[in-house]
């Protein structure tokens, strides 16, 4: 019986190890939106989408099989049993939280009043914060962060453009081919998992250098 494998807070091993996991999720993406479009232009949709259920079927099984491999390495979270309250509690709010999500989209008077609002109260926390804090660092990092927090906000929005309005722009405005390749209109979708991939790798890579330069450095 081998022993557990705790992380500590702050180990680069754990900054390393979820590159590598959303770039295994980011393979699946890229291999599903070059596949599904070419099934439903040869079989129709409803043979792509059941690629895309036994694929989900396949990584749900994969998991089940192998979660014995890591089941002693982890965080000291990971370890930490849940109990039943806790359990029917995450139950029940995420049973109103669809609730009232689905009751938002439908009303989306309501939903832009309530943003509009939020945002309002949000702002106002921040610049209270801003006026309260005496030290200059301080105050530096607090608008980091609150450029940092924007950003988010400003990627994901665009993020959540891309499986609606980009793709629908891909498929009627733009030359469906790829260096005189065809292409599906709706496989342009892969070049977002694409780069992910390739630019994690380099900073999967990267941050294992930058982690090992700190440690000489704390040497010296």
């Amino acid at each position: 019986m081998r022993c557990p494998i705790r992380y500590k807070p702050g180990d680069h091993r754990v900054d390393s190890a979820f590159t590598f996991y959303y770039l295994s999720i980011n393979c699946g993406a890229f291999i599903s939106m070059i596949i599904c479009p070419i099934a439903k232009s040869i079989f129709g949709w409803s043979v792509a989408l059941w690629i895309s259920a036994a694929g989900l079927l396949i990584s749900i099984f994969v998991y089940l099989a192998t979660k014995h491999l890591i089941k002693d390495i982890g965080s000291e979270t990971d370890f930490q049993k849940m109990g039943t309250k806790k359990f029917v509690l995450t139950v029940i709010f995420i049973i109103v939280s669809i609730c009232v999500s689905a009751w938002l989209l439908k009303n989306l008077s309501v939903t832009k009043w309530l943003l509009s609002a939020s945002f309002l109260v949000v702002l106002a926390v921040m610049v209270k914060i801003l006026l309260t804090i005496k030290e200059k660092e301080s105050k530096i990092r607090f608008l980091v962060c609150v450029v940092l927090m924007f950003e988010a906000i400003f990627f994901y929005v665009l993020y959540q453009q891309m499986p609606t309005s980009l793709n629908l722009f891909a498929i009627r405005n733009v030359y469906h081919s790829i260096a005189g390749i065809p292409v599906e209109g709706e496989s342009f979708q892969a070049l977002n998992p694409f780069w992910v991939i390739v630019s994690g790798l380099i900073l999967a890579k990267f941050l294992l250098l930058l982690a090992e330069k700190v440690k000489i450095l704390q040497c010296l």
